[in-house]
């Protein structure tokens, strides 16, 4: 995996407490249980962390961790 993937692997489980069991780059961030609150909050850390614009005026909760990849490589 990307360096990148695992800095979000790593957030979502220290950050969030996203149980490591569930994390595959194909699920989404409600299915590991945030809120839209707290996907904005992993969105601003995210982009303090790679330097990178991140959209939130999309419905990031339904965002799969690849998508969210995609989406800083994107703007990146």
């Amino acid at each position: 995996m990307t360096e990148r993937y695992e800095q979000l692997t790593r957030t979502l489980v220290e950050k969030f407490s996203a149980d490591p069991e569930q994390i595959d780059p194909g699920v989404t961030l409600a299915e590991l249980g945030l809120d839209s609150l707290a996907v904005a909050e992993l969105f601003m850390n995210l982009q303090d962390e790679w330097d990178v614009p991140l959209q939130d005026d999309i419905d990031s909760m339904e965002l799969t961790l690849e998508q969210v990849l995609k989406l800083a490589e994107s703007a990146g």
